[in-house]
This record gives C-alpha cells, structure tokens and sequence, in this order.
C-alpha cells in the first residue's frame, strides 16, 4: 500500500477531536518513516527486484523492527502516548494511534507475506500481484477516507473548498508514478524518495489543516 495509507488519516483527521491532518499523515506513514531510517543504517533490508510483484518490485524480506505486528503496535502505542502527553487530546491521541496501527492492516492486503505475524510467521494477503485489485484497494481505501474528510470538514476559504480536490489528485498522481514509473536502482533510492514523498505530503497536509475546519455538529 502506498498512498492508501491516507486514507486513515483522511478520515480521522479535520474533526472537531480529531489530530490535524497533517499529523494523521505522519501517523499512517511512521512505520515507513522507519522503515525507511532502517534500511539507510543497514539494520533492516530490501531488495529491488524487477517483476517481484506486478506493482512493485521490492523485495521485502527483513523488516522485523518496523513491520512486525508486535512492532507495529509498538510504534502506534509510541505515537499515541507522546501525542496525549504532548497535548493532553488523549481523544486525539487514541486516533493517532489507530493511524499507525492501519498501516500494518493495509500493508497486509497488498504484500506478499512478508509480514512478520509472530515468530517466523509472515503474512501478505498479496494483491499487489493482482493489479486490478490492488489498484482498487489502493484507490478505494483513499476515496473512501476523502469523502469522510470532505463531510466532516468545511472551507474557510474559496482555496479551502479547491485544495482538497488538488491533494486527492496530486495523491492519486504519485500513485500512478510509482506503479508506472521507472524501477528505483536499489532500495536507498527506494528510502530516500519515500521520505521525500511523506514529508511532501505532511507539508500539504498542513496547508489543508490552514484552509479548512471542522464542521459545526449538526
């Protein structure tokens, strides 16, 4: 899953107790924020493999600090406690947590097993292999989050009712890009772009958090 994964973040984020936006897009990228340190400091590993999928061709084959279950809910239990002690929304905090955790959910839909359930149990439920439905899944998970989003939030501005529209379709881009585009020469290269790319879209999300607020109840 790529930018599925803010599909979470979407349809928690913008509420009246929910975090800001681009904090839900920290959240549901951490463990890939992680991830990506990892593989950069040699402590976990990837390969790139062309045709290892039909929609990537990463090879993921030792991730057990950042994409084990235990690890997963580790990260999530991490994220939720310095949120609420930073800004005592333990309501917001609790749904920070849930962002990260859906990143494991979501990495187990699409990955081939290589996700470590316990012990030496992996699990991937492997759509990436069935392009039709990953790219459903992929699109589906981040529609359904921004039209959530769109109904739980309002526009300040005239920007406030565009700018949602143009991160959707800048999501929906990179998206494209990275099924369609060229094979990454190795996986550094691999970490480095996907750092770029979540803080990138932190930055954007915080612009939306600018232009738009939340609904009024009722």
């Amino acid at each position: 899953m790529f930018v599925g994964h803010y599909g979470p973040a979407l349809a928690l984020a913008g509420g009246r107790k929910g975090p800001s936006l681009a904090v839900a897009c920290v959240a549901v990228q951490l463990v890939d924020f992680a991830w990506s340190g990892a593989l950069l400091a040699g402590i976990e590993h990837a390969r790139v493999v062309p045709g290892f999928t039909a929609l990537s061709p990463l090879d993921l084959y030792d991730m057990p600090y950042t994409h084990a279950l235990a690890s997963a809910f580790a990260w999530a239990a991490g994220a939720a406690l310095l949120y609420g002690v930073v800004t005592r929304a333990w309501v917001a905090a609790a749904l920070v947590g849930v962002c990260v955790i859906s990143h494991w959910l979501l990495d187990w839909v699409v990955h081939k097993p290589d996700l470590i359930l316990w012990g030496d149990v992996k699990v991937g439920l492997g759509l990436w292999d069935a392009p039709a439905a990953g790219v459903a899944a992929e699109f589906g998970v981040l529609a359904l989050g921004f039209v959530a989003y769109m109904t739980r939030t309002a526009p300040k501005s005239r920007l406030g009712a565009v700018a949602p529209w143009a991160f959707f379709a800048l999501l929906a881009a990179m998206a494209v890009i990275n099924w369609l585009g060229p094979t990454p020469p190795d996986s550094a290269a691999v970490a480095m772009s996907a750092l770029a790319v979540y803080v990138l879209t932190a930055v954007l999300a915080a612009g939306l958090d600018r232009v738009r607020t939340a609904r009024p109840a009722g």
